[in-house]
């Protein structure tokens, strides 16, 4: 399963998806396990940090009628800078909540490499180095939020003050530029995790994904294709399963039924597609440093 056995000559997106595909076939029970504890540790992060966010709004004075400006708007900007100094709770919370989800959001990567360079999960191995790379992984996090807020602030904020066509155009360039800011910082949370500071992986994630951003573009859209092939194809399936029911139950009881499995379908669904994703984000890092003749990170750390 490892890229070492044959060098690239090129990224080769569409080969990079079919080994996604086999090794998630392959591996998705432990997958299955694994991304159920981030799914889970996500869902309490974000019952926590919601609640304190909430509070703290309403507690400077806030209520439900600014949420739906919120909502009216592009930018949460102009809430922010109406509420003031209740605000300063809010941007302390958000601080901590980058952090938290940063380092989150790297047990499913740090899995997904493990599972290319050694062929197991190891949720528990991944839990741990992420937490221990806690400080790098959520400075990265709030260096790049810090960009994309200035950008928001340029091309969103300031243009839907003006016009609101302007703020239109000004979000459809901002997504633009955003996702170009993705594709060239692609690896960066494994970079950190494989030991580079969060400085230091900016410049390294940008050298490595050099001439390689488009493929990476299409390898996203691919793997994320199959995803909703998969969730297509369930839901064609509920609805052929709720029509044949209905013939033999009443439609409460089927609908039921149905509702049980989908959710249980759900569940088993998401937490694959946790590590899914970090297998993904594993497999094109090992191959653009494959490409780049790196010879660092190449073998995992002992547990």
């Amino acid at each position: 399963m490892s890229d070492a056995a044959v060098t690239p000559q090129k990224f080769g997106a569409t080969q990079l998806v079919r080994t996604l595909l086999s090794t998630t076939r392959e591996n998705w029970l432990s997958m299955f396990f694994g991304g159920l504890v981030v799914l889970l540790l996500g869902l309490l992060v974000l019952l926590v940090f919601g609640s304190l966010s909430f509070g703290s709004l309403f507690a400077g004075g806030l209520n439900f009628g600014d949420f739906q400006r919120l909502s009216e708007n592009m930018s949460a900007l102009p809430l922010l800078r109406e509420a003031g100094f209740a605000s300063l709770p809010l941007i302390a919370i958000w601080l901590a909540a980058l952090f938290v989800s940063a380092t989150l959001l790297a047990i499913p990567t740090q899995a997904g490499l493990n599972l290319v360079r050694t062929g197991s999960v190891s949720i528990g191995q991944a839990m741990g180095k992420s937490f221990g790379r806690w400080f790098a992984l959520g400075l990265a996090f709030l260096l790049m939020q810090l960009g994309i807020a200035v950008l928001e602030i340029i091309l969103v904020w300031v243009p839907s003050e003006l016009n609101f066509m302007l703020g239109v155009i000004g979000s459809i360039v901002n997504t633009i530029v955003v996702i170009a800011i993705s594709l060239a910082l692609a690896p960066l949370l494994l970079v950190i995790l494989d030991g580079s500071g969060a400085m230091d992986a900016f410049g390294r994630s940008l050298r490595l994904t050099q001439g390689h951003r488009l493929s990476i573009l299409l390898f996203g859209l691919l793997a994320a294709l199959a995803v909703f092939v998969v969730m297509l194809a369930a839901g064609i399936i509920g609805a052929i399963a709720f029509f044949l029911l209905d013939l033999f139950l009443p439609r409460a009881a089927a609908g039921t039924i149905v509702g049980i499995f989908g959710a249980l379908f759900a569940l088993c669904f998401y937490s694959v597609i946790s590590i899914y994703f970090g297998l993904g984000a594993s497999l094109v890092y090992t191959r653009l440093l494959t490409l780049d003749g790196s010879s660092d990170g190449g073998q995992p750390e002992a547990d």
